[in-house]
């Protein structure tokens, strides 16, 4: 069995953002969800994800805010960050 490896997920729309989680768990993920960009930039720096998936205009802080807070940090040098783009409303 192989190890979940974890992901911070951050979607303003909760059905796409448990869509996308289901899908992403059934991939052998461990997937931290939050709302909004500060929550995401909480979730990354409590589980120390390998992966940031977020949505390119989150609410609060957008999603280039949250990547460079986050790259600012040399524990998040390695991590893959990717925005989230399109109409999923």
């Amino acid at each position: 069995m192989r190890q979940e490896r974890p992901i911070t997920l951050a979607k303003s729309s909760a059905d796409a953002a448990e869509s996308l989680k289901v899908l992403l768990a059934d991939c052998v993920h461990e997937v931290q969800f939050a709302r909004e960009g500060f929550s995401a930039m909480n979730v990354s720096w409590t589980y120390c994800p390998y992966l940031i998936l977020l949505e390119h205009d989150l609410p609060r802080i957008c999603s280039l805010d949250v990547a460079q807070g986050l790259s600012d940090v040399n524990a998040f040098a390695q991590v893959k960050t990717i925005a989230l783009m399109g109409l999923w409303r």
